[in-house]
């Protein structure tokens, strides 16, 4: 964690977690990082999710899932059945009952929103965030993912994510939201004995580690079953 300044938080519902680091800071950027497939998109999920249980506005950005699977992603959560056996239909009548008790809930959520963009840079970010804000009361922003936001078609890719990750930055200082950004890591952390995630696999630009008050790693010891 970087810097000594206190800020509010907003618990990320996963109770482990909360206990090393109290929560997500308000006015700032925290990022979770991970290789494809280590659950980081699952992970913003999960914490928007706890976030709107608790009362608060949350907006969520993703540049890949559509609704359908995230309210998959969301019912998987919920109930503990494996995403894979929501998407393939391989069901049983118990967790028909299962998704049946908490569906409702999950689609008629009023304190979170999901939109989707191939397109959304931090400019249309902060335009959509402010055009709902008032409605949701919104407290988080995520983002998934980072490497995902276009930027300006001149610029060098580690320069665009530099633009990108500090417009992000600005608006959760300038509206006193957390923002959560989804981040991919690099090739490298595949390359060592250990393959636990370090600041320095963070992929394309020092600026994720430079703007984060908070930088989180998703590791696995084994792959998924």
């Amino acid at each position: 964690e970087r810097g000594e300044d206190v800020f509010p938080l907003i618990p990320t519902g996963i109770d482990v977690l909360d206990s090393i680091i109290g929560g997500l800071k308000i006015g700032v950027v925290s990022t979770v990082a991970a290789r494809p497939a280590e659950g980081k998109s699952t992970f913003g999920i999960n914490v928007a999710r706890n976030v709107s249980k608790l009362g608060l506005g949350c907006h969520f950005f993703t540049f890949e899932d559509g609704e359908k699977i995230f309210a998959q992603r969301m019912i998987s959560k919920e109930t503990r059945i494996p995403l894979d056996r929501i998407v393939q239909n391989n069901l049983s009548a118990f967790d028909l009952r299962s998704i049946l008790s908490v569906e409702k809930d999950i689609l008629d959520t009023k304190k979170m929103i999901v939109q989707r963009s191939p397109m959304f840079s931090a400019d249309k970010i902060a335009r959509c965030f402010r055009a709902k804000k008032k409605e949701l009361n919104t407290r988080l922003v995520v983002i998934d993912y980072l490497q995902l936001m276009p930027g300006q078609r001149n610029a060098a890719r580690h320069e665009q994510l530099e633009e990108q990750m500090a417009r992000i930055a600005a608006l959760a200082a300038e509206e006193q939201i957390a923002v959560l950004v989804c981040s991919q890591l690099n090739r490298d952390v595949t390359k060592r004995d250990s393959s636990a995630p370090r600041l320095a696999d963070l992929r394309g630009s020092g600026a994720i580690e430079q703007v984060s008050k908070l930088v989180l790693g998703l590791h696995r010891d084994f792959p998924p079953s």
